[in-house]
């Protein structure tokens, strides 16, 4: 990369923090010391003697005027009153705030609900099968079982079984599908004894 590309990467990033800074009651408000920022705003400090910011562990929603500093959850089922009380933390982007049970829930928050999603030690994930997509292990790790034989392939970036291991999707799915399937089979030959009785 040449020394002009350089420069042109690094003003861009300046003006992205310009931005975001600009939007933010909290960040646009200079400041010299921590008290003048929890002065005007609870749960912040004051930046490099700059501008004020929320404290670790705080978010802001720059989505709704901002101006508040919200907590980051710690947990599934966390209290919430926004997404990026969610999002933010360390359950990642496929979560968010039910709207109703006003706790942090994993949800397809990319595909607007269409896909399953589940946790993994406090990290909402996609629910992933065999052979299915994967980048880390513990995206794995979160549908199927045993945790310890399944794996990300290095090599084509798939979920697989350690060599040897015997593995498949975790009970709670694999209960589920029974559940479905048991019903279907009441349903069924309730239906049948109808028929042949009548």
């Amino acid at each position: 990369m040449g020394i002009s590309s350089a420069i042109i990467i690094l003003t861009t990033i300046v003006a992205i923090v310009q931005a975001q800074q600009s939007q933010s009651p909290i960040q646009s408000t200079r400041c010299n010391s921590d008290q003048q920022c929890q002065q005007k705003f609870p749960h912040t400090t004051c930046r490099n003697n700059q501008f004020c910011q929320c404290d670790k562990d705080f978010t802001e929603n720059i989505y709704n005027g901002g101006g508040e500093c919200h907590q980051l959850a710690s947990q599934l089922d966390s209290e919430c009153e926004i997404d990026v009380q969610c999002t933010q933390s360390v359950l990642g982007s496929l979560s968010r705030c039910d709207p109703d049970e006003k706790i942090c829930k994993c949800f397809d928050t990319r595909g607007n609900g269409r896909n399953e999603t589940l946790a993994y030690r406090n990290t909402c994930f996609y629910k992933k099968s065999l052979g299915d997509r994967c980048d880390i292990e513990e995206e794995c790790r979160a549908s199927i079982e045993p945790e310890n034989s399944v794996t990300c392939s290095s090599q084509r970036r798939v979920c697989i079984c350690k060599d040897g291991d015997e593995c498949s999707e975790k009970s709670a799915a694999n209960s589920m599908q029974f559940k479905f399937l048991g019903f279907f089979t009441i349903v069924l030959i309730n239906g049948l004894a109808r028929i042949v009785f009548v």
